[in-house]
């Protein structure tokens, strides 16, 4: 209407001002307008309308916008070909097309272009050229060998995070991913003057990805890097570099450390109502993730802490601003089923001290101290399975789904404990459990862990018909070596004996258990030796009960005309590191059989039954055809 309104005076004619906001106005568009923006350049070229820089860079940035990076190529050569020496406005919107196509050779071509024409780099260069690099179709060798020769050929003035940062930060970060802590640390030491929220995120994530994580680098570095521009928290952190160096402290247990960052970097000094926080205490609130405070949960699990597991689960969003997820109550849940069983370990510890360690002045005063210690170490008397169970009916009623790991943890600190009822109710309410959604059918280890709580409560019934409906349902849930090692403890206790043979065959006859290996002999030669490894004493005993007991038929397990060797171990992986199935096996061949066993010359963890101890069991039995 004004233009109209000036047009009955006289005529105003556009310029190249009017035909470049025209062109912006197509740019800015939703959807942008490509085609509108080219036949204005074609009509401003046809009126003899002198065009400039600024209407070219217009147009090439509605092509940038397009995604159409051959239409950008075409008018950056346009606007060479008129005589026009393009800028760094120009060359990030061609650039950042290329980046957009996925054509990288042409973006690290004009980046050339762009540096031999004495052009100036941008953090906009150098974030498209990154993007074209890191999405392109190549391995990740080329990726990094190219960043890191474009951070190579910059002058010292170019390698300040305000110019170069994009290309730092992903570097950094890739060698992050693949585990190259070392070539991250170099890169990360080419920056020039102070670093950013992104490159300080990107070298804390690589100390907490590295194997083992560097934590004392990552807290040395968030040490010295105290103030970020842009960052904001209690001491100007940003949040995910926080969380970074928490996770890596965390990985290597070290939750103290952790702790102790998160308490000078991530906390104010009071928990502030939201709405009487400052500016950017509302930004950064909370100033650690939810990961981070998960991964000291498990590393006080780990640290056998179950107790500042539950704490700090406990004080996660009152004291810390962020909501437990179900990877926390499962981390917290796995630290209480860890601390049952090592409870149940000590008493175990204790009692056989009780019994082998008061038969001299020595073994009392050892029996003694270590009592004590474990009596101050839990004065409350702390029953963990039950803290398990009270954190799984709080995930549920956060209507948090539980997976099978939280459930298969809770089940064996109930095992662990001795609550079989309990953990075969846990075991059931996976199936019919309606709070959460839809139920989460029991995997593998639910299911032993379930066999194996029967087997310490002596319901070896239950967990007979636990494992037959297994092995009967079918899918993808299949009895295996621990479900049967579990099962005939249960059913040898209980005086099963005959049910329990039957047991060990049809496993034997499924692959289930498979006790024959091939070991060198004393003389270097190869032989067939029944391993029992892993084995526990009821199935140990079975399995070459079966054995000798096969002798006597047709179809026997073992030629007579060679030894009997069977591998028990020196028991340096049982407690107290004594072996358990020496002892068991030998006086169960001499009780059951008349079969003497000796232990073998050249290895103290077999025992050997001579062949002609085998022939002549066979001949006094005189059964055999």
């Amino acid at each position: 209407m004004r233009f109209s309104r000036r047009n009955r005076y006289s005529v105003v004619f556009p310029t190249g001002v009017t035909y470049t906001n025209a062109i912006s106005i197509c740019r800015r568009c939703n959807p942008p307008d490509l085609q509108t923006a080219l036949s204005i350049l074609n009509i401003a070229t046809r009126d003899g309308v002198k065009i400039g820089l600024i209407t070219y860079s217009a147009a090439i940035w509605t092509a940038e916008r397009c995604g159409d990076y051959l239409a950008a190529i075409s008018l950056l050569d346009d606007l060479i070909e008129a005589g026009i020496v393009p800028n760094s406005v120009t060359y990030d919107g061609v650039i950042s097309a290329c980046a957009t196509g996925g054509r990288r050779v042409d973006a690290l071509r004009l980046f050339e272009d762009m540096k031999r024409d004495g052009v100036t780099p941008t953090p906009v260069t150098y974030k498209s050229l990154t993007a074209a690099v890191m999405n392109s179709n190549t391995t990740f060798e080329e990726k990094t060998s190219v960043l890191e020769q474009i951070i190579i050929n910059m002058d010292r003035s170019e390698r300040h995070v305000k110019i170069s940062g994009p290309i730092f930060e992903s570097l950094i970060r890739t060698f992050g991913t693949n585990r190259q802590y070392k070539d991250a640390r170099r890169v990360f030491n080419m920056i020039e003057g102070p670093t950013n929220a992104g490159c300080l995120s990107a070298v804390l994530y690589a100390c907490s990805a590295a194997n083992p994580s560097r934590w004392r680098d990552a807290t040395d570095i968030l040490h010295s890097s105290d103030i970020v521009a842009g960052a904001s928290g209690p001491a100007r952190i940003e949040s995910l570099a926080l969380s970074y160096a928490v996770i890596a402290c965390a990985r290597e247990n070290e939750w103290k450390e952790a702790l102790n960052l998160i308490d000078l970097y991530g906390l104010p000094n009071r928990i502030i109502p939201r709405e009487s926080r400052s500016e950017w205490d509302q930004k950064s609130y909370p100033v650690v993730s939810v990961d981070a405070l998960n991964s000291i949960i498990a590393a006080c699990g780990r640290s056998g802490c179950p107790d500042m597991a539950v704490k700090l689960l406990n004080e996660m969003p009152s004291k810390y601003g962020v909501c437990a997820d179900d990877r926390s109550y499962r981390s917290a849940i796995i630290a209480c089923n860890q601390a049952e069983h090592e409870k149940q370990r000590q008493i175990r510890i204790k009692s056989e001290l009780k019994t082998n360690g008061s038969s001299t002045r020595g073994g009392r005063e050892h029996a003694s101290a270590y009592i004590e210690k474990t009596v101050h170490t839990n004065k409350l008397n702390l029953q963990w399975w039950e803290c398990a169970l009270s954190l799984l009916r709080r995930m549920k009623e956060e209507e948090l789904k539980p997976d099978p790991q939280t459930y298969s943890s809770v089940i064996s600190a109930c095992e662990a404990a001795g609550q079989w009822q309990r953990a075969l109710g846990i075991l059931r309410s996976m199936s019919k459990d309606s709070t959460i959604g839809r139920a989460t059918p029991p995997n593998l280890f639910c299911v032993n862990a379930a066999i194996s709580a029967c087997e310490k409560g002596g319901a070896w019934l239950e967990a007979f018909e636990l494992y037959e409906r297994m092995k009967n349902r079918g899918g993808a849930v299949r009895p295996n070596f621990i479900t049967i090692s579990s099962l005939l403890i249960a059913l040898e206790s209980a005086g099963q004996r005959e049910l329990a043979e039957n047991t060990y065959k049809e496993a034997l006859r499924e692959g289930m258990v498979s006790p024959w290996k091939k070991r060198i002999d004393i003389d270097g030669q190869t032989m067939r030796m029944m391993d029992l490894h892993q084995y526990s004493a009821p199935m140990a005993k079975i399995a070459v009960r079966s054995v000798i007991e096969s002798l006597l038929k047709p179809r026997c397990a073992h030629d007579i005309s060679k030894d009997f060797v069977v591998i028990v171990g020196r028991g340096k992986g049982s407690e107290g590191g004594r072996p358990v199935l020496l002892p068991v096996i030998q006086q169960m061949l001499q009780s059951e059989f008349g079969v003497m066993s000796n232990i073998d010359e050249s290895n103290s963890g077999r025992l050997r039954v001579k062949r002609e101890e085998l022939e002549s069991f066979v001949k006094r039995k005189g059964w055999r055809l």
